[in-house]
C-alpha cells in the first residue's frame, strides 16, 4: 500500500487529519457508512437518477450518519 503511505506522508496526515486520533473501530465505522452512502448514490445513478438534489441529500445523509 505504498500509494497510501506516500499520500499520508505528503499531506502530513498524522498531524493534519481530523481522523488521526480515531480508534481503528471508529475508522471502520466511518468507512462502512461512507461506503454504504456511495453505493446508494451509484445505485441511484445506475437506475437513471439525475436529480442533483437527491444526490446531494444522499451525500449529506452519508456524511451525517458517519458522525453519529
Amino acid at each position: 500500500m505504498k500509494i497510501f503511505d506516500k499520500y499520508f506522508d505528503e499531506h502530513d496526515l498524522d498531524k493534519t487529519s481530523q481522523y488521526n486520533d480515531f480508534s481503528k473501530k471508529s475508522l471502520v465505522v466511518e468507512a462502512e457508512y461512507m461506503h454504504s452512502a456511495l453505493l446508494g448514490i451509484l445505485s441511484y445513478l445506475d437506475e437513471g437518477g439525475k436529480d442533483l438534489n437527491i444526490i446531494r441529500d444522499k451525500v449529506m445523509a452519508g456524511i451525517y450518519e458517519s458522525r453519529i
